[in-house]
């Protein structure tokens, strides 16, 4: 079993460390061990790819910032995204969880979701400074007032979109508890950031950006590419009350096909994605009755065969019982199979 506060892959480099030991003065000339499945190699590889995916994701994030409303700005809320994760992660050692692929799955998912509100705050403070009709203190407070309430009630809207997940139960319960808490606990944090630390970084880091020397010209939305491109496809559409109701419509028409898709199995509806592993298994299951023996000769018969396909490397047999219990077997049950009439492969 699993025990807390260890890592699967040091445990397994430690076994194959003593066995590599053990098998020059245990195993006799011509015995030879060989491994054949190794959960800490594949552990090691999805972690290491879901580190890699949070860092491209937060690079992209900070990149796209930065060309759209400035490095300073970009700066601020590349800033915040330590703070807000390292808030989630001492509350997680607190509450007792460990760091591990649904951690790490809950990490990059709040990503999108916690540099929200420090890339509203950065925008409107940005905004408020570049039209210089306030001093810079009271353009702060100013910014921070109008977008306060859309922040709070976004942070709420998501907090309660994941609530649903503490209370599944079973064996599913302990497996999504920590995507329950991790992204409303990281939102709720980014929203803390965007409302006390933000503010005071944006008004340092934005001293020298637009509005922040007095022979700067003013800056004017109106020549900003991003303004000129939104006022073009929304501005129609604001201005005509039977474009907008159709725009919302079609939006609606758009909804309710994508509810419909998993309806209609047009969408496969899993729980969870197909995984690339190394290995697969086969359940043997013969007629109720059937002896030990002949169940040990129809699994062999099956071993012989895939001894001849090219991908197979190597098989075990388990006759009578239950193979080690992978999360297949975990999600099936498969490790109360016992009898003379089953087998695994």
């Amino acid at each position: 079993p699993k025990k807390k506060g260890t890592n699967a892959v040091w445990v397994a480099d430690a076994v194959e460390r003593r066995m590599d030991e053990l098998s020059t003065t245990h195993l006799p000339d011509g015995v030879h061990f060989r491994i054949t499945r190794d959960y800490g190699e594949t552990a090691n590889e999805k972690v290491n790819d879901l580190v890699e995916s949070l860092a491209i994701a937060v690079i992209t994030v900070i990149g796209l910032i930065g060309l759209v409303i400035g490095w300073r700005a970009a700066l601020v809320v590349a800033l915040a995204v330590p703070v807000c994760y390292s808030v989630t992660l001492f509350i997680n050692l607190a509450a007792g969880y460990t760091i591990n692929r649904v951690t790490l799955f809950a990490l990059i998912l709040s990503l999108g979701l916690l540099v929200d509100d420090p890339i509203t705050d950065v925008e409107n403070i940005a905004r408020y400074f570049a039209m210089r009709t306030l001093s810079r203190r009271r353009a702060v407070l100013k910014a921070i007032q109008e977008v306060q309430p859309a922040l709070i009630l976004s942070t709420l809207a998501i907090i309660f979109s994941f609530l649903p997940l503490m209370f599944i139960t079973g064996m599913m319960g302990p497996y999504m508890s920590p995507m329950a808490l991790n992204v409303p606990l990281t939102v709720a944090v980014s929203t803390l950031v965007a409302l006390m630390i933000t503010p005071w970084l944006a008004m340092v880091a934005l001293r020298k950006g637009p509005g922040g020397d007095a022979d700067e010209p003013a800056f004017d939305p109106a020549k900003s590419p991003v303004y000129r491109a939104s006022r073009t496809v929304l501005g129609p559409i604001l201005d005509r009350r039977w474009l907008s109701w159709a725009t919302l419509g079609a939006v609606a028409f758009l909804l309710v096909g994508v509810l419909v898709f998993p309806a209609l199995r047009v969408v496969p509806l899993k729980m969870l994605p197909y995984d690339n592993k190394n290995e697969f298994q086969i359940i043997v299951d013969v007629p109720e009755g059937t002896t030990l023996e002949r169940t040990e000769a129809v699994t062999r018969r099956l071993g012989q065969y895939l001894a001849g396909v090219a991908e197979v490397r190597d098989f075990q047999l388990y006759v009578g019982l239950a193979s080690p219990m992978d999360f297949n077997g975990m999600v099936r049950h498969y490790f109360l199979r016992r009898g003379p009439n089953v087998a695994d492969i």
